[in-house]
């Protein structure tokens, strides 16, 4: 059996003119169109990534692990693979360094500000420039010398990404070359008879694929989907966060059969119907992932174009569910059937014998609305102990763009006045801080988002009402919240940018991402302006 590099070697050879993926002339706008990668296109840019490190690196030794951040182009896949060739391995995440004894970080140019931060954290880090996207496309080089068989490389490592915190700090999972030949075979799996299977549905069609290419999915899809099954991968810009209006702005200039898309997206799809209206003509359906969505509102998005809940784990890679053909029902969108193996947690169908819908995971992830993940726990244990006047905190977030946090005086059963309430804050905040210095950047708390129970109502952490409770209390919360009233645009705008970001010396006229903004800084600026 052929290892993954040696199969897209021969796939580059018997078909060089096969489209692999599409990714935008530009980074800002689709304006200028796509820039069509074939097979041949990307066996040349591994090997001359492959080149490259054994050039500027020298023969690797033991696999040693190289970090990358950076845009969403060729070059991931291409480093990933071409990392392979060269006995190296590509972190794609790079929260875990100094787990995996990583001391060589991979940049583009100009250099993310992510980068700059980390190395001035980590003194003994070297930092590393990649060649650009035409530079591994137009220098043409030999086919870099790759003869493992998949029985020699089966337990070598192919490309590192981490778990989603759901015991505390992330922890390394390392793909093998083994991963992708059972994602593979997971993928090619005949679903059982009067069934098809989710992978059918979109196998050798034209995919647009929103997921940032650090993402499990992005690279499930580009690697263990696209390549064995010819799909074709249809990339968004790399300088705007991805949104509805991109990917119609992407549809626009290349066409698409399914959009495989975070929640956040198909939740502005639901507001926006003219938007909405152009994907259900153009695109055959909708398959999202890495989020739970509202059932009422995503309706509207269901009873237009197909919406498939496509469900995956970092462990795993993306589960090759089914659906009885010919029986979609636009009501239960949510539901699946799938082998019983799984680790997270499903609700059966309230009527149906063996549809399920994703519930939860079995440890306490909150999923956000654009896909990110945190685990509430150590911030919840942190502030709870740091706090004698406060018996219990619970973080709030699931189906919203940003983390909030519900505070349980000891007295909760008593009211307290507002001045009362706003000195319990200014001392507990302390320590809000220091569990903020500990999350993720879409996990921070932020003090206009800290609340107190109602003195009525008991806070309930566990329990069959507990959902219930977190529901009520959420939806209180932020149906509560005032964006409030623009009087200067700019000088707002600057004010929030500076506000949510720290950055100093800010011209509202820059590319905000191009300086470091990320996907919730980005929301909740547009939150704030809206």
């Amino acid at each position: 059996m052929n290892s993954f590099p040696i199969l897209l070697t021969n796939l580059a050879e018997v078909d060089p003119e096969a489209l692999y993926a599409e990714y935008p002339v530009t980074t800002l706008t689709y304006d200028h169109g796509y820039h069509k990668i074939t097979y041949d296109d990307f066996a040349s840019a591994i090997d001359s990534v492959a080149w490259w490190m054994h050039e500027t690196f020298g023969p690797a030794k033991d696999f040693e692990v190289l970090a990358y951040i950076g845009p969403t182009d060729l070059r991931y896949p291409a480093l990933i693979l071409g990392a392979i060739k060269a006995g190296y391995c590509v972190a794609a995440q790079i929260n875990l360094l100094n787990l995996l004894n990583c001391r060589t970080f991979l940049s583009p140019t100009p250099r993310p500000p992510q980068i700059t931060e980390i190395f001035e954290a980590n003194s003994d880090l070297r930092v590393v420039e990649v060649p650009g996207v035409e530079d591994i496309l137009k220098i043409k080089r030999r086919r870099f010398p790759f003869d493992k068989t998949f029985s020699k490389a089966n337990q070598e490592p192919s490309v590192v990404i981490h778990t989603s915190s759901s015991t505390g700090f992330p922890k390394p999972m390392i793909w093998t070359h083994e991963t992708a030949q059972r994602n593979i075979a997971l993928m090619a799996l005949d679903p059982p008879a009067s069934y098809e299977s989710q992978h059918q549905m979109y196998e050798g069609k034209r995919v647009f694929l929103t997921f940032q290419p650090f993402h499990g999915a992005y690279l499930c899809c580009h690697l263990f989907n696209a390549v064995p099954f010819g799909t074709v991968m249809i990339g968004p810009t790399s300088g705007a966060i991805p949104s509805a209006k991109g990917l119609v702005d992407g549809l626009k200039k290349t066409p698409a059969d399914i959009a495989f898309i975070v929640p956040s997206i198909v939740n502005e799809l639901s507001q926006s119907p003219d938007l909405l209206n152009f994907c259900a003509e153009h695109l055959e359906m909708i398959n999202y992932c890495e989020g739970d969505l509202p059932q009422a509102i995503d309706d509207i998005v269901a009873s237009k174009i197909r919406l498939v809940n496509q469900f995956g784990a970092t462990e795993l890679g993306l589960s090759n569910l089914i659906h009885r053909n010919g029986e979609f029902d636009r009501v239960d969108w949510k539901y699946v059937e799938f082998h019983s193996d799984h680790r997270d947690l499903f609700t059966p169908h309230p009527s149906k014998p063996n549809p399920w819908k994703w519930h939860a995971r079995a440890d306490d992830i909150i999923k956000f609305l654009d896909g990110e993940k945190a685990n509430p726990i150590s911030m919840e244990q942190h502030i709870v102990a740091r706090n004698p006047e406060v018996q219990a905190a619970l973080v709030m977030g699931a189906q919203r763009f940003r983390a909030s946090l519900l505070m349980d005086p000891v007295n909760g059963d008593v009211d307290i006045s507002t001045t009362e309430r706003a000195a319990l804050l200014e001392k507990i905040w302390p320590s809000v801080e220091e569990a903020n210095q500990k999350c993720p950047a879409h996990a921070k708390v932020s003090k206009t988002h800290i609340f107190f129970t109602n003195p009525t109502k008991f806070m309930l952490i566990a329990g069959k009402d507990a959902d219930s409770i977190i529901a009520e209390r959420d939806g209180e919360i932020f149906s509560n919240m005032d964006i409030g009233d623009l009087s200067s645009v700019s000088k707002f705008m600057k004010e929030v940018v500076v506000n949510i970001t720290s950055w100093s010396n800010l011209d509202v006229n820059e590319d905000f991402f191009a300086r470091g903004m990320d996907s919730l800084q980005a929301l909740t600026v547009v939150r704030k302006l809206r």
